[in-house]
């Protein structure tokens, strides 16, 4: 409309110098007016495209600095204030949003937390700790099998009123003793006809032993025959039945015991039990019994 108006006049201000200045002020006035009715129409429809638009407030904030510019008028400002206010109302409920999300990823990170828990204590032992769980059991049942083995071996039936007789020499003075001074294989017919002992009874290497006292005790029932005997060392020699004592030793085989003080070297001979004793170690029995078998 501005340029028609323009096109009328035109012949009558260009044929005055006023006339024509004061054209060209109208001219620039009404091309300035047009440019704003475009800018206008232009803010309005941007304005209308970027309400539908759900924007966040980084969006709003970065459409509020590029509307801010200069060059742009008050409709333009006040667009884009509508635009900041309501992608602010937007950005609103989408914050709202994130933080029910957030709400529920807790709630699911509880559950799955629950379950890995109640998977910890239900959770099945592992291979490896199953077998080492087995070889400890197996390598202990050995332990312990060995153990009997052994014991059974280094044992025998009766061992335990043998440590009973080496105990109860501790309380011995000597005076219980009637002195005989003789051999150990020539006191039979002594103990039959002093005492009525008929199982007495020693090994042959022990036949030659030098005798300084005998005696007989009873000793839970049984009739013990008790010599006190001098080699290198002081002893005493027992012979007493074994079936009284319940004491079963194979003939010949010596069975060593060893108390606090004592230590006994025992072996069987016909149905009796002969034992020597003498103060000292196992090891030191050892020693005896093979140098008098040779």
């Amino acid at each position: 409309m501005g340029q028609a108006l323009f096109s009328l006049l035109r012949p009558a201000y260009e044929s005055t110098p006023e006339l024509a200045a004061l054209a060209s002020e109208v001219r620039a006035e009404i091309e300035s007016s047009d440019m704003l009715k475009r800018q206008i129409e232009f803010d309005d429809r941007v304005a209308q495209e970027l309400s539908a638009l759900k924007l966040t407030d980084s969006h709003a904030d970065a459409f509020e600095n590029l509307l801010s510019e200069p060059g742009l008028n008050a409709h333009s400002e006040r667009s884009r204030i509508g635009i900041s206010k309501s992608g602010a109302a937007l950005g609103r409920n989408s914050q709202n949003q994130p933080e029910a999300q957030s709400k529920e990823g807790e709630l699911e990170e509880e559950e799955l937390e629950e379950e890995e828990e109640a998977g910890e204590r239900v959770k099945p032992a592992r291979p490896r700790t199953i077998l080492f769980a087995v070889g400890v059991g197996l390598v202990a049942t050995l332990c312990m099998v060995i153990f009997l083995i052994s014991d059974r071996l280094n044992s025998f039936e009766g061992a335990d009123r043998i440590s009973e007789l080496l105990e109860s020499a501790n309380a011995l003075t000597g005076d219980e003793f009637e002195a005989v001074e003789t051999r150990a294989g020539d006191l039979q017919d002594w103990f039959f006809l002093k005492h009525g002992l008929e199982h007495y009874a020693v090994p042959k290497q022990f036949a030659n032993v030098k005798t300084v006292g005998c005696r007989v005790f009873k000793f839970d029932g049984a009739n013990v025959a008790q010599i006190m005997a001098v080699t290198d060392k002081e002893m005493l020699l027992y012979i007493f039945p074994s079936h009284d004592l319940g004491i079963r030793i194979r003939k010949g085989k010596w069975e060593i015991v060893e108390d606090d003080k004592w230590v006994g070297g025992a072996t069987g001979i016909n149905d009796s039990c002969f034992l020597v004793a003498f103060k000292g170690s196992k090891d030191e029995m050892k020693e005896f019994l093979s140098d008098i078998a040779r």
